[in-house]
């Protein structure tokens, strides 16, 4: 919760409260529909999994 909508001018506002949201951009995972949950978890370990091994190892 912030004070952002009481403090500066309705233009401002607006940006301060884009900065700080945090959206979560799954654009990678195939669901259509309704999405079976364990296949979505996989999906995410598997894009997750593939970034990590694109990084290589230090």
């Amino acid at each position: 919760m912030t004070n952002f909508c009481q403090t500066p001018p309705a233009p401002q506002t607006d940006y301060a409260n884009y900065l700080i949201k945090d959206p979560y951009i799954f654009d990678f995972i195939q669901a259509k529909g309704k999405a079976d949950e364990r296949n979505i978890e996989q999906q995410f370990t598997d894009h997750i999994t593939k970034f990590l091994l694109e990084l290589g190892t230090p």
